[in-house]
């Protein structure tokens, strides 16, 4: 499952700047464990490197909170957006799946960049049918 997490908005709307979005993506990074090393190690690198320490620690709680309780972290941000999953085995093939990445990426940005990722696909579609 793909989790999505808007780590500047986050930032922003708790703890008033975007700066600390890089460690609220690390928290939640590995809550999913996708980070191979304990959370005290983190937590000691932290105080090491001396700066913004509590804030730096407060941030990469978010992280964790965003994934193991999104609804929590939607409520303190004031947001229903701020963490969105995706449960890919639910889509309807490769066709649904373009679609769901469309949709996001209009989300995201705008109907213009979904343009391009969807122009993107096709001429990769078509190179691979000349392939074979």
């Amino acid at each position: 499952m793909l989790a999505t997490v808007d780590a500047q908005d986050i930032a922003q709307r708790l703890m008033g700047d975007t700066l600390p979005s890089n460690i609220i993506m690390l928290g939640a990074c590995w809550q999913r464990g996708l980070v191979p090393v304990s959370e005290a190690a983190l937590m000691r690198a932290i105080e090491l490197n001396g700066v913004a320490i509590e804030a730096n620690k407060t941030a990469f709680a978010l992280g964790r909170l965003a994934i193991a309780a999104p609804d929590a972290i939607q409520r303190l941000a004031g947001e229903v957006n701020v963490v969105k999953f995706f449960n890919f085995d639910q889509l309807d093939g490769p066709d649904g799946l373009i679609e769901r990445r469309a949709q996001f990426l209009t989300d995201y940005q705008d109907a213009a960049y979904a343009q391009r990722y969807r122009a993107l696909v096709d001429r990769v579609r078509s190179a691979e049918t000349v392939l074979g």
